[in-house]
């Protein structure tokens, strides 16, 4: 998935969270989404603003970041 694409995709999930929401968050990327936003320039960590685990999972590549909970 393309860069730019995978930045409004995060946006998407975010939105109309609040940061109580979002606590224990993080974002599962597939390697070869990641490379694709290194790629063009951006800095993942600071862009999605969240922790990132990069994820070898056949059913992720190609839909870029997926917003998760830690489960307790």
């Amino acid at each position: 998935m393309p860069a730019a694409e995978q930045l409004r995709e995060a946006a998407r999930q975010v939105a109309g969270l609040t940061v109580e929401e979002l606590q224990g968050a993080a974002w599962r990327l597939h390697p070869r989404d990641h490379a694709a936003l290194l790629e063009a320039g951006v800095d993942v960590v600071a862009a999605l603003r969240l922790r990132v685990v990069i994820v070898a999972d056949p059913d992720l590549e190609g839909r870029g970041p997926m917003l998760t909970w830690d489960e307790e």
